[in-house]
């Protein structure tokens, strides 16, 4: 299994299934930060504050990193709602064009809209780490049982895994 070898490492390693669950719904959070780039360092940042495996946090931003780029659009989108700001013209056809014959208004457009989405973030991030934090954390709490009973039973039999 090849999702939860690292999973059951970080038990091993002592990590809480509160710890690991904090790194995945940290990790989810902040890999849909809409500022392509940022969320390596805002990752790192938040597993150095609140004390969380590096590797770990990093691994859930990079498998989600798709996430990212799906919900920049839509980001944007409930960002300009926010503002009362006129919809961007954000196909890819327009902007191209735009970028092509005013790049000045084509980069201004991009950085309003990218504020926009960034406010959008801020107000719904709270409640998506919420609705990751607390079933993760309860299914990490599970697995630790489940892991911890293979242990026994392994340490149990002389076995080893």
């Amino acid at each position: 299994m090849r999702l939860t070898k690292p999973i059951r490492e970080l038990f091993l390693q002592g990590t809480s299934p509160g710890k690991i669950a904090l790194c995945v719904a940290c990790g989810v959070t902040l890999a849909v930060f809409p500022i392509i780039g940022a969320t390596t360092l805002l990752c790192t940042v938040v597993a150095m504050t609140l004390g969380l495996n590096l590797p770990a946090i990093q691994a859930v931003n990079w498998l989600v990193a798709p996430l990212q780029l799906a919900l920049l659009l839509p980001l944007m989108r409930v960002g300009d709602f926010l503002f009362g700001a006129r919809r961007s013209p954000l196909s890819a056809d327009q902007f191209f064009t735009m970028v092509r014959q005013h790049p000045w208004s084509a980069a201004t457009m991009l950085g309003i809209s990218t504020l926009h989405a960034v406010v959008a973030w801020l107000l719904l991030a709270p409640l998506a780490f919420i609705f990751l934090y607390f079933p993760a954390n309860h299914a990490f709490k599970r697995l630790a049982i489940v892991y911890g009973r293979a242990e026994q039973s392994s340490l149990a039999g002389g076995g080893s895994r």
